[in-house]
């Protein structure tokens, strides 16, 4: 799904059983608040359709799904980590550990999606 909002153009795709999750939107600093609202509403109106069909996935498969984004997540690790540094202007050690965090959380979600099995 592609929308224009005010002169930014946000891509979704959201394809649950096949596993394509993707999302693009740009927001420039120039935007003022309204307008960022705005665009951020339609986040939160995109997000809220993708969990609709999230939830209609059988547990154990959405374990799989979020090992598959954890597998990936863990061979970006260090490319996560330089991009959050440039982008919030931490520490390189601090935001690997907030990577690792992600990791750890997404390893913890898919065992108890695992353990939904019975």
């Amino acid at each position: 799904m592609r929308s224009l909002i005010g002169s930014f153009l946000c891509e979704t795709q959201v394809k649950v059983q096949g596993l394509r999750f993707q999302h693009h939107c740009q927001i420039e600093d120039s935007l003022h608040g309204a307008e960022k609202s705005f665009i951020f509403l339609h986040e939160i109106i995109q997000a809220k359709a993708a969990f609709k069909k999230w939830r209609l996935v059988p547990a154990p498969k959405r374990a799989e799904i979020l090992t598959r984004i954890t597998n990936r997540l863990v061979n970006e690790k260090e490319r996560c980590s330089q991009e959050m540094t440039r982008e919030m202007g931490k520490v390189l050690k601090e935001t690997r550990g907030d990577v690792q965090e992600a990791i750890d959380m997404g390893y913890y979600m898919a065992g108890e999606g695992r353990r939904q099995i019975a």
